[in-house]
């Protein structure tokens, strides 16, 4: 039943607990939802169809008030590890956790990059310059390993 999705069918993406809508299939397996303002690969397993003439959603999932993105709560941290990945899927990944950082009002975001031979710790920081949705980040002064992204100051 999965594999037979079509854009704009309605699902449950349940690493995230959220509603969302399929964009495309992006290859056997891997469907791009879109989740809110964002878009995200996922795996077919963590998909559930919702039933057939859901329209509303907020009569199927119960809803917070709307986060602001512009005021995230400090208090809140996300934590990725990046360790053992290439360049290219360090990248990947980090814009999903951004994405998902921002969408749910996370205030900052640490990144273990490892040391290494520094080129995912590069790619990282020149990603972070061109997105430009952080304050500002910096490398943890007891471990260059590791990078903090803070959304507000």
């Amino acid at each position: 039943m999965a594999s037979s999705w079509k854009p704009k069918a309605l699902v449950w993406v349940a690493k995230i607990k959220k509603e969302g809508m399929i964009e495309a299939l992006v290859r056997p397996g891997i469907y791009r939802v879109r989740v809110g303002a964002f878009s995200m690969e996922c795996a077919e397993a963590e998909l559930k169809a919702l039933p057939k003439g859901t329209k509303k959603k907020h009569e199927l999932i119960p809803r917070k008030a709307a986060p602001d993105y512009r005021n995230p709560d400090m208090r809140k941290k996300m934590k990725i590890d990046l360790h053992g990945k290439t360049v290219e899927d360090s990248i990947r990944e980090l814009d999903a956790a951004v994405s998902r950082a921002l969408y749910e009002g996370y205030g900052s975001l640490e990144i273990v990059h490892g040391l290494g031979s520094g080129r995912v710790r590069s790619a990282v920081h020149k990603h972070l310059n061109q997105l430009g949705v952080a304050a500002h980040y910096s490398l943890d002064k007891n471990n260059p390993g590791v990078t903090h992204v803070f959304f507000s100051t």
